[in-house]
């Protein structure tokens, strides 16, 4: 059955707190589910992308990478998260 929807929002192991499976596990599973696009997005920064655009190139997946990054006022008080996406593998021509 092939997924109907692309998850865009999931963390991996790199992520402590909030993801506790490594990127290659994560892509097998989207894999399983019949997913053709999976969006990594770590918390805080890229710590999984190579693992993961390998993993998504290897199960014929197309890799979306993106973080869920804290913002932060001039006076480093927290404002709260914003999740910035990119689709490396979008076709642009």
């Amino acid at each position: 059955m092939r997924q109907s929807f692309p998850h865009l929002h999931v963390a991996s192991a790199y992520s402590p707190h909030y993801g506790v499976t490594m990127p290659e596990a994560l892509v097998d599973q989207a894999a399983a589910a019949g997913a053709d696009f999976l969006a990594l997005t770590d918390r805080d920064g890229l710590y999984g992308a190579v693992k993961h655009v390998r993993a998504c190139a290897a199960a014929g997946i197309r890799a979306g990478l993106g973080a869920d990054l804290a913002v932060h006022d001039d006076e480093h008080r927290p404002l709260g998260r914003v999740t910035l996406l990119a689709d490396p593998t979008y076709p642009t021509s």
